[in-house]
């Protein structure tokens, strides 16, 4: 984990590289996955849509699940509490992760945001550029409608297959 100095504080950057398959199903799940490591967010239940991996995976219906959650932690909601636009404090990358103690006195992070009607504490801080926006949340979920609906397809077409093949 990397430190260093930014104005009066020492901060230290909690964030590792990922490799997020180029796929707008796998982008937003790579959103919700870091979307739920900034807060306290310790569902069990949602394992299977944070596994940007295997993103071919998923069923439609968690496919539209994924689209709403995401639509719901909408970046609206969290910049200026959790997400920062910083491009200096990302360096090289388009995105950084800072434990939630270092903080710096223009960058005001909220202890608490509200999330579907609960208050949920947050646990660290994300600085990130336009482009990370961009790339991990606007345009895959542009995409997400047509997804949902291939999947759908993907689905009605295999039972339609597996009631033709019935032998009795």
């Amino acid at each position: 984990m990397a430190r260093f100095e930014y104005g009066n504080y020492d901060l230290r950057q909690t964030s590792n590289f990922v490799n997020v398959p180029d796929h707008p199903v796998a982008k937003c799940m790579y959103y919700l996955d870091v979307v739920l490591d900034l807060v306290e967010y310790e569902e069990s239940n949602l394992n299977k849509l944070r596994d940007y991996s295997n993103y071919d995976d998923l069923s439609a219906q968690e496919i539209r699940l994924l689209y709403v959650l995401c639509a719901a932690l909408s970046p609206d909601e969290l910049i200026n509490k959790c997400m920062f636009q910083n491009d200096t404090l990302c360096g090289n990358s388009t995105n950084r992760i800072y434990e939630l103690g270092h903080t710096q006195n223009h960058l005001v992070v909220a202890n608490s945001i509200l999330i579907a009607g609960r208050n949920r504490r947050v646990k660290c801080f994300m600085t990130f550029k336009q482009i990370w926006l961009l790339r991990n949340y606007i345009q895959p979920m542009l995409e997400m409608p047509n997804e949902i609906q291939k999947q759908a397809q993907i689905e009605a077409t295999a039972e339609q297959l597996s009631q033709a093949c019935t032998i009795s």
